[in-house]
């Protein structure tokens, strides 16, 4: 948070955007967490998912973050391709 600081002194903070890494040893509530703090500041997240992880959740959170659809559906909870998978998930 500190070099967002710095940095938001010489640029504003609707010009930022921010690469978040997720899935790096992080659960997906920290992940969340990053995600909500940098959203608090005004600066655009981008999410970018480790290594390719196999992890379908974090591949959804990064489409509901990059396409900006959270502006919309404000939990991601509620978001319809993740509640469609998750419910296929569950199935089998």
């Amino acid at each position: 948070m500190e070099g967002i600081n710095i940095l938001s002194r010489f640029i504003k903070k609707w010009k930022h955007l921010c690469f978040t890494l997720v899935g790096y040893n992080t659960t997906f509530e920290e992940d969340m967490y990053r995600f909500r703090r940098l959203e608090e500041m005004d600066i655009d997240p981008y999410v970018m998912v480790y290594n390719n992880s196999r992890d379908i959740k974090l591949h959804h959170f990064a489409r509901w973050v990059n396409g900006r659809i959270y502006k919309t559906c404000r939990r991601f909870e509620e978001y319809w391709p993740w509640m469609k998978c998750k419910t296929l998930l569950e199935v089998e």
